[in-house]
């Protein structure tokens, strides 16, 4: 049914020749995918890229905001071309990037690229339509779990939850630009030449500070990686108070990310156990950084200072 719904929008639209349409489902892993079904289009021509979405009871189709915020982001040239968005049938038509290098946070290098194109994402003129905030966010996704009589564990309520939320009052999120929200491993392409973000469905304006954030909560990041990646970003040493900033923001990234993957363990029963794992792990983390005040761990201050020496060395 979605094969031939493809097939409609690729003659009709982009006047392919139904004969040469070569159509294959692609694997994917990342958590997010699970709401969607992607495809792999390819002609004597070009290739393209399909994302179905698949509508559910608990979430609002983000796709609308995923095209209008791939199409700016593509202007600024981080993005695929998106070609066609179809509401009524939670259908996206891209063209495709062809991977040829699998991205790797282990090289320092790497990170610099990573680090570079968020900059250029967060210094570009777009505007997206939606400003996010991470406690709207978190508290949604608490009303949601309520409506539908979803249980949420005890302490994550009663305990990490008021801590997490009284964050807002500390002046965390000054600064407003187009961040991407959901920048991890998985949704960047690398063609050899130039790195592309894919996913753009829960872009917005935000601090730019909460993509390193959400990225290290996503990546699991060490405190001495969350440094480095700051250090990075940055392109200089960050003071004590811009790492004690990302403390506090990676703590309410992980607070979100772990509301949504409760609510989805309830509305994805195929995959139930998987997304209960990861909440719990996010649930984890809230609880380690919320033991200790948001400051350079002791047990972390040699790896970050010999980081820091070595990212000297490549920056120099």
């Amino acid at each position: 049914m979605i094969e031939n719904i493809i097939l409609i929008f690729m003659v009709n639209l982009l006047h392919c020749d139904p004969n040469e349409i070569v159509l294959s489902q692609l694997k994917t892993t990342g958590s997010n995918c699970y709401n969607n079904t992607n495809y792999k289009a390819t002609t004597s021509e070009e290739s393209y890229f399909i994302k179905f979405s698949h509508k559910n009871s608990l979430f609002v189709n983000p796709l609308k905001n995923e095209f209008y915020c791939t199409k700016l982001a593509y202007k600024a040239g981080i993005a695929p071309n998106p070609l066609i968005y179809n509401e009524e049938r939670s259908l996206m038509i891209s063209k495709f990037i062809e991977t040829k290098i699998a991205f790797d946070f282990a090289h320092v290098t790497a990170k610099k690229r990573y680090t570079s194109l968020l900059r250029k994402l967060h210094r570009s003129k777009i505007s997206f339509p939606i400003e996010f905030s991470p406690f709207e966010a978190i508290q949604a996704c608490i009303k949601t779990a309520q409506e539908k009589m979803i249980i949420l564990p005890d302490d994550l309520l009663k305990k990490f939850l008021p801590k997490i939320m009284s964050l807002s009052e500390k002046g965390l999120f000054t600064n407003k630009a187009p961040c991407h929200l959901d920048a991890h491993l998985e949704n960047l392409l690398d063609d050899g030449e130039s790195l592309y973000l894919v996913d753009w469905e829960c872009a917005g304006m935000c601090d730019p500070w909460f993509d390193l954030a959400c990225v290290s909560a996503l990546e699991d990041f060490s405190d001495g990686e969350m440094y480095e990646i700051l250090q990075l970003y940055l392109e200089q040493v960050p003071g004590d108070e811009d790492f004690q900033k990302l403390f506090q923001m990676r703590i309410i990234a992980d607070a979100r990310f772990c509301t949504y993957c409760f609510l989805q363990s309830e509305g994805s029963s195929e995959r139930a156990n998987i997304y209960k794992k990861v909440a719990k792990k996010y649930l984890n983390r809230c609880r380690e950084r919320l033991a200790i005040p948001p400051i350079l761990r002791e047990r972390e201050t040699t790896e970050i200072q010999r980081s820091s020496q070595c990212l000297h060395i490549e920056m120099d």
